[in-house]
């Protein structure tokens, strides 16, 4: 009985052992067990939901064959209407454009800048110009900031003189071409997407018309001829916009594509960017976010997009690691010592600053005081009584301007570009007497005093007369030119008249009828400027510190958005073609946003606009 029983129990062990090999010989005909055991971990990331428009093809935002590849790491992209409808924020990400995205949700950081960017077209059926006379031209937009971007368009003509004939058209993406195309209910539709959108194949399979808005005007006026489309104005409302001369390649069923189906168009690109909901103290997602970051590797776009957005920190610091060469700060530059106590140092015009137009409580005309925000250079202190300088152009282009400090405080060193010296009655009575000018030459005794070279501006008193003079070489000799030409008077040769050169009388140019008794335009007669202090728009904005408004190469520098007159002069008559553009105003306020900012008193005047001034005020932080 027994023997039974053991028989029985070593048959049971039996089965079992051969059940467990069985079961051993699958596990070892698993195959790509490595890539198995690498999803199961990667799984227990957080999982990241891109979310984006449903009518954007998820082509603009990643490549289709590396779906499956982001999905792996935790990367989904799922379609929304609003994105208030998202439910878990934290771990979800957002899909627009740079336009909307500074419209509408400015209060998120941005992740990153996508690889395809949108661009702007404007589409017709007919042969039209954006500006024309027609008595009404029918505008066809399918979102607000669509319709934004038309009229920053249309604004930024230099022939624009008025919204009064246009009228606005809400479409979709289901009617657009039978409005456009059928109907004719729309003159003109502004596109504005990527060139992977189905709707852009739509367009290009009909007979369509571009509607160029940067193209070459012909006219006489100097200001008005070129290109139509005025890039300060542009650039005012759309900095991060780029240009580009894209060829568009008409899709009908006729034939094969030819050259006579390209079209050569100037376009606008408008990047397109993901943002988070998270701020940078929310680090666990950092792993997904890198992954991203490699993946679209749009790090020189976020180095300059960094002016413009808010991104989260992670993005920044690994932009930056990625552009190893990339220098964004303007540092001061090497010293030189010369004998004596007193330092050169050389030094980046972007650290130095008009400060004020006045010196010992005098106003006195042409001589400024600046300050620097930097008190050490190469670790060398500045000291009262050391000269700055810059430097710019090349070989004959070279152009040196010195700085003298006068003084240092906590903060700033100040320093004025005209050197007060002292000059005696007699040296001065020896001075070589012309027309124009009056030549000192100094002696050993006032070069070694005042540390004298060539290029030093400098000034002094005589007879309690105030004297301003430069330094320059003669062989030899160091000399003082006085200019002792009035510069305002009309008559004499540095005045012309401006919109015609071939003018040569004040007469003639500032008449309604030219010298054989034909009518003519009235012109203006002016000479360049020479100082900043003669420009009427110099150091006007006090929101932050700057010096815009001065004397560039001989023309006053005036605000985006005023027509100039001549050198000096601008058109004083406002109209919606001719109004000075302030930061703080968008395309939707009246011309009168600026003058609304002058009288606003928790506002320093109005926060006037100038060409390129987005790293003057970024460098203002530091002051």
């Amino acid at each position: 009985m027994n023997l039974v029983y053991l028989l029985i129990l070593l048959i049971i062990l039996y089965i079992l052992q051969q059940k467990n090999k069985i079961t051993e010989r699958f596990k070892s005909e698993l195959k790509n067990e490595q890539i198995l055991k690498l999803k199961i971990v990667e799984r227990k990331e957080p999982i990241i939901k891109i979310y984006k428009n449903k009518k954007i093809n998820e082509k603009q935002i990643i490549k289709s064959k590396d779906q499956n590849l982001l999905n792996v790491n935790g990367i989904f992209i799922e379609n929304i209407d609003d994105i208030e409808n998202i439910e878990n924020k934290e771990q979800s990400l957002y899909y627009t454009d740079v336009h909307t995205y500074i419209k509408k949700y400015k209060n998120y950081k941005a992740l990153s800048i996508c690889n395809v960017p949108k661009q702007i077209l404007l589409i017709s059926k007919n042969e039209i110009s954006i500006v024309n006379d027609k008595e009404t031209t029918n505008i066809g937009y399918i979102n607000k900031y669509d319709m934004e971007l038309f009229k920053i368009l249309l604004k930024s003509q230099k022939n624009y003189i008025n919204m009064n004939n246009y009228e606005f058209i809400e479409v979709t993406k289901e009617t657009i071409i039978n409005e456009l195309f059928e109907e004719e209910k729309i003159d003109i539709f502004i596109y504005f997407d990527t060139l992977l959108n189905p709707l852009y194949n739509k367009i290009l399979k009909q007979d369509l018309y571009l509607v160029p808005y940067d193209y070459r005007i012909k006219s006489n006026s100097r200001d008005l001829s070129g290109m139509s489309l005025n890039n300060n104005i542009l650039k005012f409302y759309l900095p991060y916009s780029r240009k580009k001369i894209q060829t568009i390649t008409l899709n009908n069923d006729e034939g094969p594509s030819s050259d006579n189906m390209n079209i050569i168009y100037n376009t606008i690109l408008i990047d397109c960017l993901i943002f988070s909901f998270n701020n940078d103290e929310i680090t666990k997602y950092n792993k997904i976010y890198l992954y991203l970051l490699n993946y679209l590797n749009e790090f020189v776009k976020i180095n300059y997009y960094i002016q413009h957005l808010d991104f989260l920190k992670i993005s920044k610091e690994w932009s930056i690691r990625k552009q190893e060469n990339a220098r964004f700060k303007n540092v001061m530059e090497n010293f030189n010592e010369q004998k004596g106590y007193s330092l050169k140092f050389k030094i980046n015009d972007k650290n130095i600053i008009a400060h004020k137009k006045e010196l010992n409580k005098l106003s006195i005309e042409n001589i400024v005081i600046f300050k620097i925000n930097k008190k050490i250079i190469n670790g060398v202190p500045i000291k009262k009584g050391d000269k700055l300088y810059t430097r710019s152009g090349l070989g004959n282009f070279e152009k040196i301007k010195f700085y003298y400090v006068i003084n240092i405080d906590e903060k700033y060193v100040y320093v004025k570009d005209t050197l007060y010296i002292v000059i005696s009655q007699n040296i001065y009575n020896t001075r070589e007497i012309s027309e124009g000018f009056d030549r000192i030459l100094l002696n050993k005794n006032l070069i070694t005093k005042y540390k004298l070279e060539e290029n030093d501006k400098v000034y002094f008193n005589i007879n309690k007369n105030l004297i301003i003079g430069k330094v320059a070489k003669d062989n030899l000799n160091l000399i003082i030119n006085i200019d002792k030409k009035d510069p305002n008077n009309k008559y004499l040769p540095q005045f012309r008249c401006y919109q015609d050169e071939t003018i040569l009388t004040k007469t003639e140019c500032e008449g309604n009828v030219d010298k054989i008794g034909k009518d003519k335009t009235i012109y203006n007669w002016d000479r360049p400027c020479k100082t900043n202090t003669e420009c009427p728009f110099y150091l006007k904005n006090k929101n932050y510190t700057n010096e815009r408004g001065g004397c560039n190469n001989g023309y006053c520098e005036l605000p985006i958005g005023v027509k100039r007159l001549s050198y000096r002069n601008y058109d004083k008559n406002i109209t919606e073609g001719n109004y000075p553009h302030c930061h703080g105003c968008n395309i939707n306020d009246g011309i009168d946003c600026c003058e609304k900012q002058e009288k606003n008193k928790k506002m320093n005047g109005a926060n006037y606009a100038f060409k390129n001034d987005n790293e003057d005020r970024r460098l203002s932080k530091f002051f």
